[in-house]
């Protein structure tokens, strides 16, 4: 299979592995980096293989190309604002540490997940939480039920962690919370926050 470097993208170097119904497969990337000139709007899979190793900042950013994106295992870096505004729903991290960044403006990402290995981080029905469960981090923008519950084993809600929560109506807080971070409801469509006994 031919390779070829990417003109104004020098940092992307891909090999075409297959063609199918005129929809280029990439299988062995070593970089990716700014899709700015639209040359992949026909992509409709993205298959990264064990080879890819980053993500460069802004990769995916306001692209629709997908809709689930599995981090291989070779991966070990995602650039700022990767998936910047994109289509991705459903973002599968493994062991590597979730940033808010890179799923920045995603209004369709309704589940962010790691591995039970990820030394920093854990994940429950696709909202990210601290290692040891008690500090809640990031709600998916889309994530859908229009009712949440924040489990008992939280004591923290973070920084911005509903930012954003655009299919969210109601947040139900239990008694263990004990501290709220900044802006943690910011810009969200929650219309009704339940506090249970204990908490103001």
């Amino acid at each position: 299979a031919p390779s070829f470097e990417v003109k104004d993208r020098p940092c992307i170097i891909v090999k075409l592995s297959d063609f199918k119904d005129n929809m280029v497969l990439l299988q062995f990337v070593n970089q990716v980096s700014p899709m700015s000139d639209r040359q992949f709007e026909m992509l409709k899979e993205f298959s990264p293989s064990n080879s890819l190793r980053s993500l460069g900042c802004y990769a995916f950013a306001n692209d629709s190309v997908f809709s689930d994106f599995v981090v291989p295992n070779s991966l070990a870096y995602i650039g700022e604002y990767a998936f910047y505004n994109s289509g991705v729903k459903k973002l599968v991290l493994g062991n590597l540490p979730f940033r808010k960044d890179i799923v920045q403006a995603c209004s369709s990402l309704e589940a962010v997940e790691v591995s039970n290995s990820n030394v920093s981080f854990q994940s429950k029905d696709g909202v990210i939480f601290s290692k040891d469960g008690r500090k809640i981090l990031f709600f998916p923008f889309g994530k859908m039920p229009p009712i949440y519950e924040i489990p008992n084993s939280v004591i923290a809600i973070g920084d911005s962690a509903f930012y954003e929560a655009n299919k969210l109506r109601a947040l139900v807080i239990p008694e263990s919370v004990k501290s709220i971070g900044k802006n943690a409801f910011g810009n969200s469509s929650i219309l009704e926050v339940k506090a249970l006994p204990g908490n103001p």
